[in-house]
């Protein structure tokens, strides 16, 4: 790929494969959690309300920092949709291995 629509393309293909990836790790994160809860406040529920509170701001920074802050160095510029993607990819890789790490899902 050379062509800016061209590499647009392939980065949120990219994103979309780590976003499924991220999703079958959250999977195994809560399924986790539901046969290692213990006694509150420590229990599977209070547990899975957490990590879903942790996982929303998470993807709110993303979000921010991703499709906010990263078009401003753009300035507009052609690579903007790109880099973006790429920031959305990478940050989705780097909580699937944060989680993965956590939970010793590896």
């Amino acid at each position: 790929a050379s062509a800016t629509a061209e590499l647009n393309f392939c980065a949120e293909k990219e994103l979309d494969k780590a976003d499924a990836q991220l999703n079958q790790v959250y999977k195994k994160v809560l399924a986790f959690i539901a046969k290692n809860g213990s006694e509150k406040p420590f229990d599977a529920k209070s547990w899975e309300a957490a990590l879903r509170e942790s996982q929303r701001a998470w993807v709110a920074f993303r979000d921010a920092d991703c499709k906010g802050l990263v078009p401003m160095s753009w300035t507009g510029g052609s690579g903007t949709s790109g880099a973006v993607l790429g920031c959305l990819s990478e940050k989705t890789k780097a909580r699937m291995k944060e989680l993965e790490e956590l939970y010793e899902l590896e």
